[in-house]
């Protein structure tokens, strides 16, 4: 997996449930594989075959819902969120990725809320800028600033906060705001670049 070699982690994976056909974890990994080399419609089998197996067991629900979303089956999604959510109703987490499902939909007022309820559970900068753009497509621009904001006062060091934060103030024809937004996400990629590199020799 870590070298991208999904065939041959499917294959391995293969053996593993050769011998332990009902371990709910190899299925799961086995699924994340799958859906890595394009084969949605296998890895929602395995995360199938792992929810039949413990109904209860979190995770392949919230990843059949996760390939489910990249299939554009939105309806399957939604259902596999909402199945979560009531197992686990205090996951931050499942709402927010339940957003970005009805965000895919143009269900903005949707995603906002789940958006909300995620952030009222736990408060993450993502979370915040997720909302934004849920605001910003809907076409509350003020909103969306605000959350942008609020994004950048809990982690000061997103780049991606302040470019959505800018694209923002664009289509508000702010573009001394835009243009300042634009150049602190830049500086914070070169910051992060030379971090990266490591001092020189």
């Amino acid at each position: 997996m870590f070298k991208k070699d999904y065939e041959g982690a499917v294959a391995d994976y293969n053996k593993a449930l050769g011998i332990e056909p009902n371990n709910l974890d190899t299925l799961c990994e086995s699924g994340i594989a799958r859906s890595a080399k394009g084969d949605l419609d296998g890895a929602i089998a395995n995360y199938t075959r792992a929810n039949e197996l413990n109904p209860a067991y979190e995770r392949p629900i919230v990843m059949r819902g996760e390939a489910r979303g990249m299939k554009k089956d939105f309806a399957g999604a939604l259902a596999d969120f909402a199945k979560v959510i009531e197992i686990n109703p205090n996951d931050s987490g499942y709402y927010s990725d339940r957003g970005k499902v009805r965000h895919d939909m143009a269900d903005y007022k949707g995603a906002i809320a789940d958006y909300t309820t995620s952030i009222e559970l736990l408060s993450f900068s993502l979370t915040y800028c997720e909302r934004g753009d849920a605001r910003r497509d809907s076409g509350d621009l003020e909103g969306a600033v605000a959350d942008y904001t609020k994004a950048i006062e809990v982690d000061p060091f997103d780049p991606q906060c302040y470019r959505n934060r800018a694209k923002a103030y664009r289509m508000m024809k702010k573009i001394d705001l835009a243009v300042a937004d634009e150049k602190k996400a830049a500086n914070i990629d070169r910051l992060k670049a030379l971090e990266k590199s490591g001092p020189e020799m």
